[in-house]
């Protein structure tokens, strides 16, 4: 195989979720010697390459006018194995080369029960998903799930989508915690489609009958204090509210903690379950397609729809001896293999 050179935009690099795929991604691309990378980042940050052909850098915000002007002096020349990835859909709409490679991780904007839109936000999703249907020589969907939603929105990318599943970085792979806390733990924001609100009411449906704290971790921005709580009509003593943590403090929190819950009505893919997972920690997860294909036999399952289901099995899943198939899991889900496969489908274009 020739040299495959890739200009990426890095710019969301220190997001969560996006950032993980981006770092990662970037990492075991970089060991590859057959790979010449061009790195577009937003500003001094921490990835750790080993081969970097060139790094720019562009401060301007995604979904803008002034992005799109701003990345054109970034675009590599038109020639034979090069390409520019962009691993969001903000893709460059005026980029004149064929070879431009997506990453789509979900569908969630079209979701309006969940992700309602104003008229012209809805306007620019449609602008940049069908300007990447018909212009992606490949797209990158992070699970099946995914793909699927996808197909079925814009037929014509059924056979240029590659399903390339998430990895779980080495920092997670520890052994199962000998004296875990009683804490059930919750990773997100307050948006609709995390489902908070259901895990809430689960868990004072239960409180009297466990001894647990329920952590919520990274809502503070829009769940500021114990008052904030008084809507869900719980005892704020039981619950903590805790910011975005360090990814050193959250991998402790996780791997002490008893159980997570991912109650989520939707994901593209989900990283949560998986870094829960790797550390020995029960994870129980809403049966929405994605966490079934992702954690099928590695996770417990509520119905997404029933908060009675979910108390149910919170009590279920804490009194549970749970088996840990890590080495199974780990073949499974491995960056290196993310990246892997993510250049090998370059042969199919």
């Amino acid at each position: 195989m020739t040299t495959l050179k890739i200009t990426f935009d890095a710019r969301m690099s220190e997001h969560s979720g996006i950032g993980t795929y981006i770092k990662n991604l970037l990492r075991e691309m970089s060991k590859d010697p057959k790979v010449e990378l061009t790195v577009i980042c937003k500003n001094q940050n921490n990835l750790d390459l080993e081969n970097v052909k060139k790094i720019h850098y562009c401060e301007t915000d995604i979904y803008t006018i002034k992005e799109q002007f701003e990345l054109i002096k970034f675009f590599p020349k038109p020639e034979k194995n090069s390409y520019f990835w962009s691993p969001h859909i903000n893709i460059p709409l005026f980029y004149g080369c064929e070879n431009l490679i997506v990453t789509v991780h979900d569908l969630l904007f079209f979701e309006e029960d969940l992700f309602p839109q104003s008229l012209p936000k809805k306007l620019y999703r449609d602008l940049f998903f069908n300007r990447l249907s018909k212009k992606a020589k490949l797209i990158f969907t992070p699970s099946r799930f995914t793909k699927d939603q996808l197909k079925n929105r814009y037929p014509v990318t059924e056979n240029k989508t590659i399903v390339t599943h998430l990895g779980v970085g080495r920092e997670w792979k520890m052994d199962q915690a000998q004296n875990k806390r009683k804490e059930i733990i919750f990773i997100g924001n307050i948006k609709k489609n995390k489902n908070l609100s259901s895990l809430i009411k689960a868990f004072d449906q239960i409180k009297n009958k466990i001894p647990h704290q329920l952590i919520i971790i990274g809502a503070s921005h829009n769940l500021r204090s114990k008052e904030d709580l008084s809507k869900f009509n719980i005892d704020p003593n039981r619950v903590r509210i805790e910011g975005r943590l360090s990814d050193q403090e959250l991998i402790k929190k996780i791997s002490e903690a008893e159980l997570v819950v991912c109650p989520s009505l939707y994901e593209g893919f989900g990283l949560v379950p998986l870094e829960t997972y790797a550390t020995g920690t029960k994870i129980l997860c809403s049966d929405i397609p994605v966490h079934k294909e992702t954690m099928g036999e590695f996770a417990e399952f509520f119905e997404s729809s029933s908060i009675e289901s979910l108390a149910q099995k919170i009590i279920e899943t804490l009194n549970k001896n749970t088996e840990f198939k890590k080495e199974k899991f780990f073949k499974r889900y491995d960056w290196t293999k993310t990246a892997n496969q993510s250049l090998e489908a370059f042969k199919s274009i």
